[in-house]
This record gives structure tokens, C-alpha cells and sequence, in this order.
């Protein structure tokens, strides 16, 4: 067992473009319910003032296009109420309303250090870049 100190995240990757983000109030954790309430395509992206994209609904997930395509509905939350003591309970509870959950313990990792390198290769999902 390393005895190195955990060192909080301080910078997250967009999953849309790609592109760093320094401050979580300028991100949201992002994902779709199915028309059979399952959860699916669970991302980090830029707040609509924040994306570097010309996409007039930014990084965000296209939801007009999610409803019509696939049925589905995309729900989102700020991305800084995911960290400190009350957001790692709020991020817990959600692996009970169906997150996948190689998807989950990344998120979970990544919130929680930085060095989150081993978790990627456990990953049975890989995030699509849209």
C-alpha cells in the first residue's frame, strides 16, 4: 500500500472537447435517462459561458436531438456539487439510480485524485467525444 498523500482534483477534462477545466463552477456532470430509466453517456462538460465550442448548446449534450432520436431525457448538476465530504455522499447516492459502473468508479476516482490512471483501463465504456 503507497503511503503518498491524496491530493484532491484540482483540474478536469471536458468530455466533449476535450478541454481543461480549473473550476468546477464552470463545468456540469452530465448524462441521459433512458426512455426505461436507465443511465447512459455520463460526462464532465463546460458550462454553456465556459465551452470553447461554436455548438450553440456548447459542450453540452445535444437534447433536443437526444429526445427525438433515442427518447431519452439529459439531466445535469453542477459539478462543484459533486466535491468535498457532502459531495462525495451525493456522487455515492447516485450509483443507486443505475450510473454504469465502470463509469461511476472512474467519476468517483477522478473527483477524488489526481493520479487516476489505473481506473482507465477498467473502463468497459469509453466515452464517444461528440
Amino acid at each position: 500500500m503507497s503511503s503518498e498523500a491524496v491530493v484532491a482534483t484540482t483540474t478536469w477534462y471536458c468530455d466533449t472537447c476535450g478541454g481543461e477545466i480549473t473550476n468546477p463552477e464552470q463545468a456540469f456532470l452530465q448524462w441521459i435517462v433512458g426512455k426505461d430509466n436507465s443511465v447512459r453517456d455520463i460526462r464532465i462538460v463546460h458550462e454553456l459561458s465556459s465551452t470553447p465550442t461554436k455548438k450553440p448548446f456548447g459542450c453540452f449534450i445535444d437534447e433536443e436531438r437526444e429526445r427525438q432520436q433515442n427518447g431519452g431525457r439529459v439531466q445535469d448538476y453542477g459539478l462543484e456539487a459533486y466535491l468535498g465530504s457532502d459531495g462525495l455522499m451525493y456522487l455515492l447516492s447516485m450509483s443507486e439510480i443505475g450510473f454504469p459502473q465502470s463509469r461511476y468508479m472512474s467519476l468517483f476516482a477522478g473527483f477524488m485524485c489526481r493520479d487516476t490512471k489505473r481506473f482507465e483501463s477498467t473502463l468497459a465504456e469509453p466515452l464517444q467525444r461528440v
